[in-house]
């Protein structure tokens, strides 16, 4: 693992120089200074819970930025170094000291994705296999070019996401709050009041206090508990493929959540197929890397499947329509039938990812309304409950002094 390494050293004339640089150990950032003709005087590799703080700290806008760069500088013939150093110095934090890493590899003569891959926590395999092929092609600015678009895409697609999602969030946040607040400070200062004239609490208002109480006694452990299932659902159930994919299964058995799983996930993979298409990668290695790309299990399995049976010679529309994922999908299934048939499949999948794009947003937008109802209901009930568990005690009480 490659650590940030801050240092002193002296060049020939004696003049001091300070930086820091991520490398693999010591005796490679002596050996890299040396080539400056730097004489390394001190050095302090930088603490795991600093460089933790600063990974924490990425945004991944950076390598959206650091594509987008790369393309215009290569699209209008400068240099890989000249572009790799101005880069470096339009950033800061820890990023900055993964493309002076970069930078150093690739001086040390590796190629530009070897180089990438060294920081694999930022570089995916794909992107680092495509940026191989543009390379390998002479085609690297144009790479790096549909790679932005890509990235861009993608990020229009989440912000319309987290737009979505972001009303719904703004209801429960609300609602939490609500019944939290009116539990624990609201209710059994009301109730107080009703105590003394012995009149027996609804159950309703019961129920109220109940929950207030809960909160008030057992809050600390009941945030514990949460936060406990919450890193055991992230180090445990996420990690275990099995339970993963049951789960991803089950996603998609739900009607509206599986149009959004279908054209979001198919649409991310058409994008990276359509760079590898060209690049030139042939389609048995563009499958066999895209697997790993959708986050659903299911669609991974069914690619991997689709690999094996292409790789053994079956024809790509017959393999993907072997796939009840792909199969159930009509505008995937004829448009790679007639890509495949036409061999024209690198003018085709164009046409499916921005169908899908668009499908994506209209599923999202279906959607909606579905889930405002639901948390009207639930609103509801809780508000229901509060104006139960309030007005009982008001009305029993009136009945009590009927009666008197």
């Amino acid at each position: 693992m490659e650590r940030v390494y801050h240092y002193k050293a002296v060049d020939k004339m004696g003049r001091s120089v300070r930086d820091s640089l991520m490398i693999e150990d010591e005796i490679a950032l002596k050996r890299l200074l040396a080539q400056d003709d730097l004489f390394l005087l001190d050095y302090k590799p930088q603490s795991m819970l600093e460089q933790t703080i600063e990974k924490l700290s990425f945004k991944p806008e950076s390598i959206h930025l650091f594509t987008t760069r790369m393309a215009s500088g290569l699209q209008v013939g400068i240099p890989l170094g000249v572009i790799l150093e101005n880069l470096i110095e339009d950033q800061t934090g820890y990023f900055k000291q993964v493309l002076k890493g970069v930078e150093h590899h690739v001086k040390s003569g590796k190629t530009l994705a070897e180089s990438l891959r060294m920081y694999s926590d930022y570089f995916s395999e794909t992107y680092c296999t495509i940026v191989n092929s543009g390379q390998g092609s002479g085609r690297l600015g144009e790479t790096f070019f549909h790679l932005g678009k890509l990235y861009e895409q993608q990020k229009e697609n989440r912000n319309k996401i987290r737009k979505a999602k972001a009303q719904p969030m703004f209801y429960i946040t609300v609602l939490l709050v609500f019944t939290v607040a009116a539990s624990i400070w609201i209710l059994p200062n009301f109730v107080k009041i009703f105590e003394s004239s012995k009149i027996q609490i609804p159950l309703p208002t019961q129920i109220l206090l109940g929950v207030g109480e809960l909160i008030t006694q057992g809050g600390i452990f009941i945030l514990l508990t949460l936060v406990g299932l919450g890193m055991f659902w992230k180090l445990s159930v996420q990690k275990s493929n099995g339970v993963q994919y049951l789960l991803d299964h089950i996603l998609l058995k739900i009607p509206i959540i599986r149009s959004i799983i279908r054209y979001s996930e198919t649409s991310l993979f058409v994008h990276f197929w359509h760079l590898f298409a060209l690049s030139g990668v042939p389609l048995v290695q563009t499958l066999e890397s895209l697997a790993d790309v959708p986050k659903n299990q299911v669609v991974r399995e069914s690619i991997r499947r689709v690999q094996g049976n292409v790789s053994k010679g079956m024809s790509v529309s017959r393999a993907f329509n072997e796939q009840p994922f792909f199969a159930d999908n009509w505008v995937f299934r004829e448009l790679v039938k007639i890509g495949d048939d036409n061999k024209e499949m690198e003018s085709i999948l164009p046409k499916i990812f921005q169908d899908h794009d668009q499908a994506m947003i209209e599923s999202i937008d279906r959607l909606m309304p579905w889930i405002n109802k639901l948390l009207l209901a639930i609103s509801g009930i809780v508000v229901g409950m509060f104006v139960a568990g309030i007005f009982l005690p008001i009305l029993m009480m009136f009945e009590v002094a009927k009666n008197l």
